[in-house]
C-alpha cells in the first residue's frame, strides 16, 4: 500500500510508556495516541488526560482495581484506568450485566449445609476498609457430609452462567465451589495454596487467577437445564480435603450471565447492575476521511460468543472500520461496513480470548492492510469507504458483550508501508 515508511521503533515501549518522542517512528508522530498504561493523551500534538480525550458514556459507578492495585469504585461518566492481575495496566472496557448474588460481601445470611459457619475476619480486604469473610468450615468426618454455606438466586433456563469469587486460604487447603439446580450440579475443587484443580463435573469451564493481594479469583462456568429456575450456590469444604475447624476467607461472590467472570458488582441486598463503559472519542483535525493508520494493542478478556469489536472507527455498525473477534472461527478480523454492508476485509490471524493483541492496520479508498503481532501484512481489497465520524473503543463500538483491556491506539494520517515492523514493535 502506498504511503510513508515509519522505520524502527523502540524495544522499550512496555516498559517506558508510550511518550509521543519514543512512538516516533522515521520522524512520524502520530496525530491521536491514546495510552492506556498511563493518564496520557496525544491529540493533534497537545497532551492532555485521558479521561479529557475519552467520553466513557457510564452512568454508574463501576468497581476495578486502579493502577495502585487496590479494588476500587469509578464514579460515573469516569475512565476506568487500571491493572489487571494478569496482563498489566490500560483502560477498561466493559459490558453491562448484572451480579444475581443480591449480597457480594456480606455472607451472614447464607445457610449453613452442615458445620459450616461465617465471621468478619481480621484480614483486609481487596477493598481498602473492608475485611474477608473468614469461613469455618466445622467438623468433618465419617457421616459428617460436606459443611458449606449456601444461597438460593433465580436463574433462567438453558442459559449459561459464571460464579466468581476471591478467596484465600488460613489454615485450610481446599475448597470447593458447588452450584446445583433441578437438572445440573456444577463442582469445582481449587487448592488454595497452588491454584489446582480436581472433582471437576458439570462445569464447562473454570480459572483461577492471582489477585494483587495473594487471594485467587476462581471462577466456574455452567450451563442450566430446561426446567431450571433456580440455582442453589454452595461455597465450603470438601469432606474429603479438609479437617475439623480449617479456615478459609472469601469475598466478592458474584454470579453473571455469560461464560467469563467480568469486573466485580458491588450488591447490598438486591441484585445489582453494572453500566457499561461506552469509550469514544469525537474525530478532529487529527483524523484525515479517506486514508489512515491505526495501531491497536490490548486484550480482549471474554467474548461475547459472536462479534466482539476491539475497535472502531464509526459511530454504527453501518459505516465503519473495524477490528473484532470472530468466536466462531477463533480469529480476529478487519472489515469495512457502508450502508450496513460488507465492503471488503478479511482474517487478521488466529486468536484466543485472553491472549495480548498488535494489530497496525492501514487503508485507502480501495485497500486495507493488517498486521497482527508481528507477522506479514495481509492486503484485502475493499469496494467503497464510509464517512466515518467518530472513535469507538471496545464494548461502545457496536452492541457487543465483549470485555476489554486496551494499552494503546494511534492513529496517523498517512498509511503506513511497514504494518509488520509497527506491530512487531508494540508486541
Amino acid at each position: 500500500m502506498p504511503g510513508a515508511t515509519l522505520g524502527a521503533g523502540s524495544a522499550a515501549l512496555r516498559v517506558r510508556g508510550y511518550a509521543l518522542h519514543r512512538f516516533s517512528r522515521g520522524g512520524v508522530k502520530p496525530d491521536l495516541l491514546l495510552d492506556g498504561t498511563r493518564d496520557r493523551a496525544y491529540v493533534d500534538g497537545a497532551r492532555i488526560a485521558l479521561n479529557t480525550a475519552i467520553s466513557t458514556g457510564a452512568s454508574g459507578v463501576r468497581t476495578g482495581f486502579n493502577v495502585a492495585g487496590d479494588l476500587v469504585d469509578f464514579p460515573a461518566a469516569t475512565l476506568r484506568r487500571v491493572t489487571d492481575p494478569v496482563r498489566g495496566g490500560g483502560m477498561r472496557s466493559g459490558f453491562s450485566t448484572q451480579n444475581l448474588i443480591d449480597e457480594y460481601h456480606d455472607l451472614s445470611n447464607w445457610l449453613a449445609n452442615g458445620l459450616a459457619t461465617a465471621s468478619v475476619s481480621a484480614t483486609q480486604g481487596l477493598t481498602r476498609g473492608t475485611f474477608y469473610n473468614q469461613i469455618d468450615v466445622g467438623a468433618v468426618g465419617s457421616g459428617q457430609g460436606a459443611n458449606r454455606l449456601s444461597k438460593n438466586t433465580i436463574v433462567a433456563a438453558d442459559t449459561q452462567y459464571t460464579l466468581s469469587a476471591d478467596v484465600s486460604d488460613i489454615d485450610a487447603t481446599w475448597i470447593n465451589f458447588r452450584v446445583f439446580t433441578s437438572t445440573t450440579d456444577a463442582i469445582l475443587d481449587v487448592n488454595l495454596q497452588t491454584g489446582g484443580v480436581q472433582s471437576i463435573s458439570s462445569v464447562d469451564s473454570y480459572s483461577v487467577a492471582t489477585n494483587p493481594d495473594g487471594s485467587r479469583r476462581v471462577s466456574l462456568v455452567f450451563t442450566t437445564g430446561a426446567a431450571t429456575t433456580s440455582a442453589n450456590i454452595r461455597i465450603g469444604g470438601p469432606i474429603s480435603q479438609v479437617s475439623t475447624g480449617q479456615l478459609f476467607l472469601a469475598d466478592n461472590l458474584q454470579l453473571e450471565e455469560g461464560d467469563h467472570a467480568s469486573s466485580r458488582i458491588r450488591s447490598a441486598g438486591v441484585v445489582t447492575s453494572r453500566p457499561a463503559d461506552a469509550l469514544t472519542v469525537p474525530l478532529g483535525p487529527w483524523f484525515t476521511q479517506g486514508q489512515g493508520t491505526v495501531l491497536f494493542t490490548g486484550v480482549l478478556l471474554g467474548a461475547s460468543g459472536s462479534l466482539d469489536r476491539l475497535f472502531q472507527l464509526g459511530d454504527s455498525a453501518a459505516d465503519c472500520l473495524f477490528l473484532y473477534y470472530e468466536a466462531a472461527l477463533s480469529r480476529l478480523t478487519y472489515g469495512v461496513n457502508v450502508g450496513s454492508v460488507w465492503q471488503g476485509g478479511g482474517g487478521a490471524g488466529a486468536y484466543s480470548p485472553g491472549d495480548p493483541v498488535a494489530c497496525a492496520v492501514s487503508w485507502n479508498g480501495t485497500q486495507i492492510s493488517v498486521s497482527l503481532n508481528g507477522a506479514v501484512a495481509q492486503d484485502f481489497a475493499v469496494s467503497a469507504m464510509p464517512t466515518l465520524t467518530d472513535l469507538n473503543i471496545g464494548h461502545g463500538a457496536g452492541a457487543d458483550d465483549g470485555t476489554q483491556l486496551t494499552q494503546l491506539l494511534a492513529i496517523w494520517p498517512q498509511v503506513d508501508a511497514d504494518l509488520q515492523g509497527l506491530s512487531a514493535w508494540a508486541m
